[in-house]
């Protein structure tokens, strides 16, 4: 674990986008998982705030975000048929505070969220819509703070955030059982070195879709995924480097 470890700072239109790949598709057979840190600065009432988006907005795969009605922090997503499905974590975030949230995307849509110690405060699960299925794109977009059209943007930092495209390596009977409670790790983020050289990427490493550390510099038009599969970042907007979560 790196003592100087940095994470991204969003803010206004800001935010970090894959234009697209196929390492970001919709799980088909087995589930796939996502988790990272999240801190935002200013939380408005009654506002939507996109934690992360896969797909363009006539077409989206799957993501996080807090639902503007409730405020809570929701994981949400569509069917080949356009069926939408959402899962509501009743987790309302305090500005200021890193939480870490993850998602366990199959049949059964599971979300969890940690706080900043790293304790589980939250989450739900219900069944995925519909046929169950996830919208087929073929290379579709990542983006993150945002959606993909820069609406729904946070102000705030995001770290550490890694998926797992398939593989079911956090559910019930996957190869991984124990992955999500290694991640939060009392409250200070993993970089992707950490996990390399732990056993955890034995089991799991094999799903490994893209894994973003953020120790870029302020300003860096490309931040990069550290694992091995070159799903980089382009920044739109100013980026600027922060303190990780657990960092100070």
């Amino acid at each position: 674990m790196a003592s100087g470890h940095r994470s991204a700072g969003l803010a206004g239109a800001s935010s970090l986008k894959n234009t697209g790949h196929a390492v970001f598709q919709g799980p088909s057979g087995t589930n796939a998982f996502t988790a990272f840190w999240v801190k935002l600065d200013t939380i408005t009432a009654a506002t939507y705030y996109s934690l992360f988006d896969i797909g363009i907005v006539s077409a989206e795969v799957l993501g996080m975000r807090i639902d503007g009605p409730t405020g809570h922090v929701v994981s949400f997503a569509y069917t080949n048929a356009g069926i939408f499905t959402q899962i509501d974590s009743l987790v309302s975030l305090t500005a200021g505070l890193w939480y870490h949230c993850q998602t366990n995307w199959g049949a059964t849509i599971i979300n969890t969220i940690y706080d900043h110690t790293g304790a589980a405060i939250g989450g739900a699960s219900g069944a995925n819509g519909g046929d169950g299925s996830y919208r087929g794109t073929a290379t579709p977009p990542l983006t993150l703070g945002a959606r993909s059209d820069g609406t729904f943007p946070i102000s705030g930092e995001i770290d550490s955030f890694a998926h797992w495209r398939s593989g079911n390596v956090a559910g019930g009977g996957g190869p991984d059982p124990t992955l999500p409670t290694y991640l939060p790790d009392s409250g200070k983020a993993w970089e992707y070195a950490d996990y390399a050289g732990s056993a955890h990427f034995a089991l799991s490493g094999s799903f490994l879709s893209a894994w973003y550390d953020f120790n870029e510099i302020s300003g860096a038009a490309t931040w990069k995924d550290s694992s091995a599969n070159g799903a980089s970042l382009t920044a739109v907007g100013q980026i600027v480097s922060q303190l990780g979560a657990g960092y100070g």
